[in-house]
């Protein structure tokens, strides 16, 4: 019995470790992908910089203090990097917001507030909506049970009309012979 126990240790250790192995293979590969990703982004950064730079300043005979100051090629194409960079951070942003929006949106959750607007009036509006909703669905059963037991009815009464007429047909019958 003791070595059945000792059989499931050793598989369950063997199960362990390729267990732990998989993560470490995923997160290898991970680290080489994250790698390739910021050489390259770092290359094309380098390559935009150097495209953003200007070949050649015009000169103007009479500068002023922002010519002489916008007068360099450095400053020229940080001015560029950085107009680039805020229009990349930007799109970012604009696209994780909309991702956020819509992965919201796909979870069923409402957008609550937006800055000082609230709309918790219109969270509590549609839980009434909804209970409003599951009260017609209920009176809509009812109802249908009611023209079930009217139209039985009906025909009770209809049954019961035409049973009184022939007994007053026979109690008339009845007193024309005696």
């Amino acid at each position: 019995m003791a070595e059945t126990s000792d059989h499931r240790q050793e598989d369950h250790d063997t199960a362990a470790e390729t267990d732990a192995e998989r993560p470490q293979e995923a997160t290898a590969t991970g680290i080489v992908l994250a790698g390739l990703f910021l050489l390259l982004l770092v290359g094309g950064v380098a390559y935009g910089v150097v495209q953003l730079a200007p070949e050649e300043l015009p000169t103007k005979t009479d500068p002023s203090f922002v010519d002489t100051l916008f007068d360099n090629t450095v400053v020229i194409a940080a001015g560029r990097v950085v107009l680039l960079a805020m229009a990349i951070i930007s799109l970012a942003t604009a696209f994780y917001i909309l991702g956020s929006i819509i992965h919201r949106i796909g979870k069923g959750e409402w957008l609550r507030e937006a800055g000082p607007f609230k709309a918790d009036v219109i969270e509590r509006k549609l839980e009434e909506t909804a209970d409003y909703f599951d009260e017609l669905v209920k009176s809509e059963g009812d109802m249908e049970a009611l023209e079930q037991r009217l139209a039985a009815s009906g025909g009770i009464i209809r049954e019961l009309l035409q049973e009184n007429e022939e007994l007053r047909q026979a109690l008339s019958d009845e007193r024309r012979t005696s």
